[in-house]
């Protein structure tokens, strides 16, 4: 409604500034208005040049808008779309293109139509004796000197002569919405193809639709629907399905008219029959998993197309949005995840996975997901199971940091990073444990020292010599799980103590590994 009331108002500033104009008169949405004006000086459309001998307006030659030389002309506008001069309507015609008399349409036998156009309305034109009717507009007047005065007349501006052209528009009808679907919403060949419609007359018409059928750019079939209810989508016309087959692109044109013949554009959708691939059904994983890097199995889809399909894998975790993932052009029934999966149901997360089949314009239906959930796995495995200092003298001191002997070589072999403990059996029987006689120590294993293979940083990460303890004591944080970094060596010092009893000396170790949650 903003729109239309700055029409309004541009509408009255013109009538001020051209006051010869004549006032519109509503019919419908649209009014038409024309004013004999100097040449050069409309602002809107021309649509016929007059002059007299002395060069006015009134008891005036007409001139066609081809020629365009004639002092003064009839200048029209309208309160919405635009006048042009195409033939929509044929309001006088002339002798001559030129220095011509006038004559009403269809009264003798002058060669040259006057037309005039709207672009959303047709304009009907009345040959009036007196003031033009209440629903209609004046473009000129005329009169001859004799007769009826319908030919061999002479123009001027409006209720000069007793004749006037009286002008109004009627609007065309129009197809404001449009909509193309199957009966069922698939698209496929056993479904019919429906074409509804909702047409707008702002005049309150009666109106109709035309209708077609392309196929492949085909005309295929044609027809009208009578049964038009205005403002309201109606369903127009529907094609069976024993005319559709997999691959056609079916094109429905609509086309409103009033039954007068002023009919808008065609109005077209379009739709391509295609069968969906079947829905695949899903295998693994379920329940429990406990690869990072899981293999999503399902059953081959199938197409009665015939199409080349492929996959589309989304992944969902619940609580945890940052790790869903949709891999899409997966060209087999199985797929081995590339990048890790993040999050562990010891943390109370859970993961859901779909598949979809593909077949290059839809994707299957029915769709059903499976559930599974990630668990840690702590697994930590030694290189060997005892370390051999061979034969030392008291006050002796040997430690594996040279490597002899060599020191354990821990690793991790589960699937999540890891705390790690430590504790030991007392070794020597003169000095009680933890004492600086029996000590360890932990660091990356040789060739790896920069990697990230522990949280050496955490006050519990244990890289210097420290004192073995016979209660479990924290000595490495985070500890890495992956492949390339899952490796530490364990370093033991032993130093004799001076009072120590000759024998056979041996200490139990035990490491114990915990699952730590990941900083995401």
């Amino acid at each position: 409604m903003k729109s239309s009331s700055n029409m309004r108002l541009v509408a009255l500033l013109f009538f001020l500034a051209y006051a010869g104009f004549c006032i519109y008169g509503a019919l419908g949405q649209a009014t038409i208005g024309c004013n004999v004006t100097a040449a050069g000086t409309c602002p809107f459309t021309m649509v016929l040049y007059i002059q007299n001998d002395t060069g006015g307006h009134d008891n005036a030659h007409a001139q066609n808008v081809s020629v365009a030389g004639y002092a003064y002309g009839v200048c029209c506008n309208t309160s919405s779309g635009s006048v042009g001069v195409g033939c929509g309507t044929n309001f006088l015609e002339l002798s001559a293109t030129d220095n011509a008399h006038v004559e009403w349409p269809g009264t003798g036998s002058y060669p040259v139509d006057t037309c005039i156009s709207h672009s959303a309305a047709v304009v009907r034109c009345l040959n009036v004796s007196g003031s033009c009717p209440a629903s209609t507009n004046c473009l000129l007047s005329y009169a001859s000197s004799g007769g009826n005065n319908a030919t061999n007349a002479h123009v001027a501006a409006c209720n000069y002569y007793v004749k006037n052209l009286c002008c109004s528009l009627k609007m065309k009808p129009f197809v404001s919405q449009m909509v193309l679907n199957s009966s069922q919403g698939t698209n496929r060949s056993t479904e019919n193809l429906n074409c509804y419609a909702k047409i707008i007359d702002l005049d309150n018409a009666t109106v109709n639709a035309y209708w077609q059928w392309w196929k492949g750019g085909v005309l295929m079939f044609s027809g009208m629907n009578t049964s038009i209810t205005q403002n309201k989508m109606t369903l127009i016309t529907t094609l069976l399905d024993g005319n559709t087959s997999y691959g056609d692109v079916w094109n429905c044109s609509i086309r409103a008219t009033d039954g007068i013949g002023n009919a808008t554009a065609w109005v077209n959708r379009t739709l391509t029959i295609n069968t969906p691939p079947a829905q695949p059904a899903l295998i693994q994983p379920a329940g429990a998993v406990h690869n990072r890097y899981a293999k999503f199995n399902w059953t081959p889809s199938n197409d009665t197309d015939g199409d080349t399909l492929s996959y589309i894998l989304n992944i969902t975790c619940f609580g945890c949005s940052a790790d869903n993932r949709i891999i899409t052009g997966i060209t087999d029934s199985n797929y081995t995840l590339t990048s890790r999966l993040k999050y562990f149901g010891d943390d109370n997360y859970r993961y859901n996975w779909t598949v979809l089949a593909y077949d290059g314009s839809d994707n299957s239906t029915g769709w059903r997901s499976k559930n599974f959930t990630l668990y840690s796995v702590v697994m930590l495995s030694l290189n060997k199971a005892e370390l051999d200092f061979g034969t030392m003298n008291p006050n002796d001191l040997d430690n594996t940091s040279d490597g002899n002997p060599a020191p354990f070589v821990l690793q991790n072999d589960g699937n999540c990073f890891s705390d790690v403990k430590l504790s030991a059996q007392m070794i020597w029987e003169t000095v009680t444990t933890p004492s600086s006689y029996y000590r360890f120590k932990a660091d990356n294993q040789s060739g790896s020292e920069t990697t990230f293979n522990v949280n050496w940083t955490h006050a519990n990460s244990t890289r210097e010599w420290t004192k073995m303890q016979i209660g479990a004591v924290k000595f490495l944080d985070y500890f890495n799980w992956s492949n390339a970094t899952d490796t530490v060596d364990v370093d033991i010092e032993l130093k004799v103590p001076p009072d120590e009893v000759a024998g056979d000396k041996g200490s139990w170790m035990t490491i114990t590994g915990f699952y730590a949650r990941e900083e995401y």
